[in-house]
């Protein structure tokens, strides 16, 4: 019974950022502790593993080494991001030239041909506002048929509705998924 309390107590622990109650009774309620047993070994449990810390909560030194080793990925991660956006979208930094950048990838597209947001809304009311790969009406974002790092115009003659997720793992196929008499909707 105690692994049970020990492990929904440091469940309990993580999820609110190392913060858990000082009151048994919270406490209590968390593990779901009904009879004498299972509040006794609640109680027993916290005063081994989850001792008070003076400001009202409860603490766990080996969860608090995991939450902080967390942390410190999750903020390696986002400046990765961070670095990764600035070089996928920046133009113009000398080490970056000549590398088809996204940005300059897109203005090619757009000098080849561009479409309009009207014949994107006309496109996706033909087409249900679906993906046309999995049928998903949610994350419904522009895909470049043939894709912009390949020559692929930014003109509606090459958009089609795509889910976030389909357009993201297509790859480098170029099917044209659209309906016949999309045309006639979107350019007439």
């Amino acid at each position: 019974m105690d692994h049970g309390v020990y492990t929904l107590l440091l469940d309990a622990y993580y999820a609110l950022d190392g913060k858990i109650p000082l009151h048994l009774s919270e406490l209590n309620r968390i593990c779901h502790a009904t009879n004498k047993a299972e509040r006794e070994s609640v109680m027993k449990v916290a005063q081994a593993y989850f001792p008070a810390n003076g400001n009202g909560t409860r603490h766990n030194n080996r969860a608090d080494r995991e939450l902080e080793k967390g942390l410190a990925a999750i903020e390696k991660m986002r400046a990765g991001g961070r670095g990764g956006g600035i070089a996928k979208w920046q133009a113009g930094e000398q080490e970056n030239i000549g590398k088809g950048l996204r940005g300059e990838r897109l203005a090619k597209a757009r000098s080849i041909a561009r479409h309009t947001n009207y014949q994107w809304m006309a496109l996706l009311e033909f087409h249900n506002s679906q993906c046309l790969k999995c049928g998903t009406n949610e994350n419904i974002v522009k895909d470049h048929i043939v894709p912009i790092y390949k020559g692929g115009s930014d003109g509606i003659d090459n958009i089609q509705p795509l889910c976030r997720s389909c357009n993201a793992g297509k790859g480098p196929d170029t099917t044209d998924l659209r309906l016949n008499g999309w045309r006639d909707k979107c350019l007439g």
